[in-house]
């Protein structure tokens, strides 16, 4: 939650700019900052969603840890698009 609230504070700061007509280098630079701190909070959800999952086959035999796997790598190549 954090993470979202600096992103969205970077966001609001980049919409003052452009009300404020601030230099576009200024303006994309923090686009830039902006679209880091979205990819590290990806990664961290990924992450996060991968151990869930996990979790959930070390306790239940059943599910198949091939299809968990799958799974996360599903995701997370569609993150990467």
């Amino acid at each position: 939650m954090s993470r979202l609230r600096t992103i969205r504070g970077h966001v609001s700061g980049i919409e003052r700019m452009v009300e404020e007509q601030k230099p576009c280098t200024d303006i994309l630079l923090q686009i830039v900052a902006v679209r880091s701190a979205l990819i590290k909070t990806g990664e961290l959800v990924i992450r996060n969603y991968f151990n869930t999952c996990w979790e959930e086959v070390e306790k239940d035999p059943s599910r198949d840890p091939k299809q968990v796997i799958a799974e996360v790598l599903q995701l997370a190549l569609e993150f990467m698009r």
